[in-house]
């Protein structure tokens, strides 16, 4: 699977998850949400060597784990900085290439 579908399924698990924060924080889909997600950022990771899409994937986790904490301390999470690093991963991903 190429860098471009792997970065699809991240922007797809960041809209589940914006989906289950909408719905419920305290919500365990929301939970699950952010654990595919963050799988599939391992995956991604695993399978690209790009600089670029390693710092974006990196920012991708790191906005991970501020919505994971605020869930779990009961919060509403800011979802602002997680959706600008998912942008940032699709654009640094090539199209076809892992």
């Amino acid at each position: 699977m190429g860098c471009a579908k792997f970065a699809l399924a991240v922007s797809d698990a960041i809209g589940d998850l914006q989906h289950a924060v909408l719905e419920s924080a305290l919500d365990q889909r929301a939970d699950a949400a952010v654990d595919a997600l963050d799988k599939a950022v391992a995956e991604l990771t695993e399978r690209s060597a790009g600089a670029e899409v390693q710092e974006a994937a990196s920012a991708v986790r790191e906005a991970s784990g501020q919505v994971r904490v605020a869930l779990a301390q009961g919060r509403e999470p800011d979802l602002a900085p997680l959706q600008n690093a998912g942008v940032r991963l699709v654009k640094a991903c090539p199209r076809g290439r892992a």
